[in-house]
């Protein structure tokens, strides 16, 4: 964790993260040092999440619909209802945006906003790691016209 606060860095275990994600700005309890050890601490709330799209592989069992993560700051699977697949298909990639992360669950919830395709495709995967990195998949015909128009 990095923090102006302090100069070394506080350690947080997973059992403490309390759903935070890689990036979140986040509020640290931090608990009563020993002497000679590092500073632990434990995630009391998230201020700020730094992402909440995410490309993943839709898996859907029955009633049971979630989205498994490609990247691996993303721990945890995330659950989508069945009303937010968007008519994405079991087994495709897709981005889908957490929409909520009800207090004590172990799993947030999302939707699928983007069908990305089919796992393994070059076009695919290479659009699923600009997404996974903040990158626009596509652009407006203005931001279009104002790119070309800079770059002549």
């Amino acid at each position: 964790m990095i923090t102006d606060d302090y100069i070394e860095d506080i350690i947080i275990s997973n059992s403490n993260v309390n759903r935070a994600l890689n990036g979140d700005m986040v509020k640290v309890f931090v608990f009563p040092g020993k002497k000679g050890k590092r500073s632990e601490g434990e995630v009391v709330e998230v201020i700020k999440r730094a992402n909440t799209r995410f490309s993943g592989v839709l898996k859907i069992s029955g009633k049971n619909v979630f989205v498994i993560p490609s990247h691996s700051s993303m721990n945890v699977d995330i659950i989508i209802p069945l009303s937010n697949i968007n008519n994405a298909e079991n087994g495709e990639k897709v981005i889908v945006e957490i929409t909520e992360w009800p207090e004590g669950a172990k799993n947030p919830i999302g939707k699928i906003i983007y069908i990305l395709g089919l796992p393994g495709e070059n076009d695919v995967e290479m659009q699923s790691i600009l997404s996974d990195f903040g990158f626009p998949l596509s652009f407006s015909k203005k931001q279009w016209k104002r790119q070309k128009e800079l770059t002549l």
